[in-house]
């Protein structure tokens, strides 16, 4: 019997360590511009991508080309975005490549990674910002 006290009191203090990690991260990455500088270590800088998080985790975005925003939350370090909707503008090849990897990146519920002035999201693709907002 008490070795499943134990147990019981071990689950519930990792499950609280992970939420507070979750809230720290969601806390940190709130109400800063993130410049997407580089898709799997490609330098993507000039397409002027970027995103950011408003209140209850609400994610705003441009992809290089066209405007996209989604419902988001971090569970267990990895960010889970819902009801993704966008624009439809006509891009060119390389911003329609960034902005593919940058959408199936969004999806597929990636880990975050925050720094003080950088973010990486790695899921489908490797996807590293910088802060561009104090």
């Amino acid at each position: 019997m008490r070795a499943k006290q134990v147990f019981a009191m071990a689950m519930v203090l990792a499950l609280s360590g992970c939420a507070s990690t979750d809230e720290q991260l969601a806390d940190a990455a709130k109400y800063h511009d993130w410049q997407l500088m580089s898709v799997d270590g490609q330098d993507v800088r000039h397409h002027q991508a970027s995103l950011s998080f408003i209140d209850a985790l609400q994610l705003n975005g441009f992809s290089g080309c066209n405007d996209f925003f989604a419902a988001s939350n971090i569970r267990e370090q990895r960010l889970e975005v819902t009801n993704l909707g966008m624009t439809y503008k006509q891009c060119n090849a390389a911003l329609t490549g960034t902005e593919q990897a940058l959408l199936v990146t969004l999806k597929s519920a990636p880990i975050v990674r925050l720094g003080e002035r950088q973010m990486t999201l790695s899921g489908e693709h490797v996807l590293t910002f910088k802060r561009t907002t104090p």
